[in-house]
């Protein structure tokens, strides 16, 4: 009986973080997130700051909203560079079938 408990939290433990794993995969191949990441990678100032080895958080922190082809999100990725460490925060906009633009950057 012990084991079968075992067994089964076991079960729900390692489902549960495929699921939050999964939903992190598919948050970041999300066109506000890659338009943010993009902008971090080429960003020459942003690069000066914390070197050219960058690496960037697993689990960035996001609040993305979209109605009827309208968006806003705001992302905050965490940036670790050879030479230093960034957060970075993006306020994005969206309209109906096109790309999200960049409102505003801040990074401390």
């Amino acid at each position: 009986m012990t084991i079968t408990i075992y067994v089964i939290n076991t079960i729900i433990v390692v489902f549960s973080i495929a699921v939050v794993l999964g939903a992190i995969q598919l948050f970041k191949k999300d066109r506000a997130y890659t338009t943010a990441l993009n902008y971090i990678k080429s960003n020459a100032e942003i690069r000066s700051i914390v070197g050219s080895r960058m690496r960037f958080s697993y689990l960035p922190r996001a609040d993305i909203e979209i109605d009827n082809g309208y968006g806003k999100a705001e992302i905050t990725i965490k940036v670790k560079g050879d030479k230093k460490r960034l957060v970075v925060r993006f306020e994005l906009h969206k309209q109906p079938n096109s790309d999200w633009v960049i409102d505003q950057v801040t990074y401390k």
